[in-house]
């Protein structure tokens, strides 16, 4: 009787702390010195600094405090849309246009009047330009002005996420999917040329793509066959994935 006792005290020692373990969470918001409580985007840098992005202005986060950042400061403007860091410098997307930050300051670029409102929602670096996608559009940073790159299709209307894979651009938009080598031709995906796409993520050699009210689907980038994954409601509005 004493073996067994002590047996089953043991075990009950050992599992009561995970049976009991329960997770925290801390909220940083305006009190805690976050610049607006809407946030549209986060990034960290090589030193581990937190990036934010808002609706209110863009923040650094330390781990226990925020350094603030506004149009005061030199920013294009209050609302961020998104954020990339590129070559060790922090690029901001914006309504409107694009901000770098480097070496402790600002530079903008204002995309044109007809697209003053349309929101960024990409920046990458693709042979060796800056490129900022939109939702009114492909934009190409040129030394200090930022043009509209030329869609004889109109495929690019409305572009919600863009990512690289071995030197191919993918591109997320409400008319479908599509890739290109090099911006001169823009090529359909077959089978997801007609989706409301939303959001990328790669897996390996796998494209993961969500999309509005069509689910999720599944791109094999060596040979592009796609498939559609089994969601629980392809009636969603899915607006990214992480893998």
């Amino acid at each position: 009787m004493v073996n067994k006792f002590v047996s089953f005290f043991l075990v009950f020692i050992i599992w009561t702390p995970f049976l009991g373990q329960k997770y925290s969470f801390i909220p940083y918001s305006t009190p805690e010195g976050l610049t607006q409580s809407q946030v549209s985007s986060i990034i960290q840098d090589k030193n581990g600094y937190l990036w934010i992005g808002t609706l209110g202005g863009l923040a650094k986060f330390n781990g226990g405090d925020f350094e603030t950042f506004s149009s005061e400061n030199g920013l294009l403007n209050n609302r961020i849309s998104a954020l990339s860091i590129i070559e060790d410098d922090l690029w901001i997307g914006h309504e409107g246009g694009v901000s770098i930050y480097k070496n402790g300051k600002f530079k903008n670029w204002k995309i044109g009047q007809d697209e003053k409102v349309s929101n960024v929602r990409s920046i990458i670096k693709f042979n060796n330009s800056i490129y900022v996608a939109s939702h009114s559009g492909l934009f190409k940073v040129v030394g200090d002005k930022i043009l509209k790159v030329k869609d004889k299709h109109n495929y690019l209307n409305h572009i919600r996420s863009v990512i690289l894979y071995n030197n191919k651009v993918f591109l997320a938009t409400m008319n479908g999917v599509f890739y290109t080598y090099d911006f001169s031709k823009i090529y359909k995906l077959k089978g997801l040329e007609n989706i409301n796409a939303s959001g990328f993520a790669l897996k390996n050699s796998e494209l993961i793509i969500t999309s509005y009210f069509e689910g999720v689907y599944s791109l094999n980038l060596k040979d592009q066959k796609s498939h559609k994954i089994n969601v629980t409601n392809d009636n969603n509005i899915i607006k990214g994935v992480y893998v």
